[in-house]
């Protein structure tokens, strides 16, 4: 009686094996995707670099985020300035930086500066960038 049993319990499984041989599903296929694919945005950079040559800086506008440096490095023979504003449009700081030589400066909150060289922007009053002239204005964007 066992041996039948045993039988019986193996052709129902073969005649079960025999019927799934036609079934289209073959079990998941990894990584699914759902939905439209959306593009990653890149993310801004921790440091950035703006070179200075030729009275002129290059790029003219950084984004980083914040708590970011951007390092400025003066390949000129002559020296140059970086005088941002405080965020709200009013210069802070005058930071020279000497020829063939560079400067560092951290951007703890998400803001827009403006900067200028004092000595090569043109005519800027004491309102940042915004109202300076000429090559040697630029702008860093905090996010």
């Amino acid at each position: 009686m066992t041996r039948y049993r045993i039988l019986a319990v193996c052709l129902i499984s073969a005649g079960l094996s025999f019927f799934s041989i036609g079934c289209p599903y073959d079990g998941p296929h990894y990584p699914t995707t759902y939905g439209m694919p959306t593009a990653t945005p890149t993310p801004a950079p921790l440091t950035a670099s703006v070179t200075i040559s030729g009275s002129t800086y290059a790029p003219a506008a950084v984004t980083i985020y914040r708590g970011g440096t951007v390092v400025w490095v003066n390949a000129d023979p002559w020296p140059h300035s970086i005088f941002p504003s405080n965020g709200a449009g009013v210069c802070a700081a005058d930071n020279a930086i000497a020829a063939s030589s560079s400067i560092t400066l951290a951007f703890p909150s998400a803001m827009t500066i403006d900067y200028h060289c004092s000595i090569h922007a043109g005519f800027c009053n004491a309102s940042c960038a915004a109202t300076c002239t000429g090559p040697m204005t630029g702008t860093v964007v905090v996010q």
